[in-house]
């Protein structure tokens, strides 16, 4: 199972695991779905920083079954940058409910 932690607040994406979702040796689009999406939102946040110079630092890290971004956005670039984890967080919640066994999608607001 991929798991998906984003943090509004922390302005953070973890993502661990394998969707598992393909036979041995096959790709596993689940896994691939999972990629691109943290793949986009680590991409815009860097071009956010380059274009508008609204975030002070990025700092990730990218592994087989891995993947965490951490973003200090200067206090004029939270908006922008909640704006783009938001953005995440929807795109990993429609692929969480297309593949329920597979993903699990959290932002700390488990009750809502």
């Amino acid at each position: 199972m991929v798991n998906v932690n984003i943090d509004l607040i922390e302005c953070t994406l973890d993502m661990t695991g394998h969707a598992g979702a393909a036979e041995e040796g096959q790709p596993d689009l689940v896994c691939c779905a999972c990629s691109t999406a943290a793949q986009w939102l680590l991409y815009s946040l860097e071009e956010l920083k380059e274009r508008t110079g609204k975030i002070e630092k990025i700092t990730y890290s990218m592994d087989k079954g891995e993947m965490h971004i951490k973003v200090r956005p200067k206090e004029y670039g939270r908006i922008s940058t909640r704006a783009r984890l938001q953005y995440a967080i929807e795109c990993f919640e429609m692929l969480e409910d297309a593949y329920p066994d597979k993903i699990h999608m959290n932002t700390g607001k488990e009750d809502e």
